[in-house]
């Protein structure tokens, strides 16, 4: 099996092998968990998301600095 310091680095780099050296690690201590992976279409739709809200916070940041007037 993995030492822990490798699975975890396995999660950062967003492989699924994650999943598979935590449960035969720990499968029988952590029981029952739902794992979930975003796909390609998720990915694009965060992208958009994010560019979304950052236009949302600079404006507010702008009309609350008084950069930008109402």
């Amino acid at each position: 099996t993995l030492e822990d310091s490798r699975i975890i680095e396995l999660f950062y780099e967003r492989s699924e092998q994650a999943i598979l050296e935590l449960s035969r690690k720990y499968g029988s201590i952590c029981g029952r968990v739902k794992y979930y992976t975003i796909t390609d279409k998720g990915r694009e739709q965060l992208v958009f998301l994010k560019a979304e809200w950052q236009s949302y916070r600079d404006t507010i940041n702008g009309i609350i600095e008084g950069r930008i007037k109402h």
